[in-house]
């Protein structure tokens, strides 16, 4: 009888361990942002989206970057935004513009995808722009 009840409890105990692992492996992967697909964003939709302000990648098939720098949106999930800031108040302004790069923030606006965008702008390796409505700190 003892032989049973032992084949019952390792058993128990490696389920116990393998459920263990798995929601540990889970965790893990969901608190990833690089594991954070970019989100599937159609035209026109009011968005809020949470990264850091940073330099726009051009894309490596033009003419080699210049020492200026388009300031964007790098997301948490590694997608680049442009930022359309001309429909903010004047105070949202300057406080966007005395944020230094790499600052956490959420920026709020309309999404418009690379696609629809001006030639100088969809020279950036982006996703889209965003047309800013809001910005705050993260």
């Amino acid at each position: 009888m003892k032989k049973p009840l032992a084949g019952a409890l390792i058993s128990i105990i490696v389920i116990a361990i393998a459920v263990a692992g798995a929601y540990v492996y889970m965790k893990n992967k969901g608190s990833d942002s690089a594991n954070v697909p970019a989100p599937n964003i159609t035209a026109g939709e009011e968005v809020g989206i949470q990264g850091e302000f940073a330099c726009l990648p051009r894309k490596t098939d033009l003419a080699p970057r210049t020492e200026a720098c388009l300031i964007g949106l790098k997301s948490d999930a590694g997608s680049f935004y442009a930022l359309d800031t001309s429909a903010i108040s004047e105070d949202s302004m300057k406080f966007l513009m005395s944020l230094p790069e790499e600052t956490k923030v959420r920026v709020f606006g309309k999404f418009v995808p690379v696609e629809q965008l001006d030639s100088e702008t969809a020279q950036h390796d982006i996703e889209g722009l965003l047309e800013v409505k809001g910005v705050s700190n993260v």
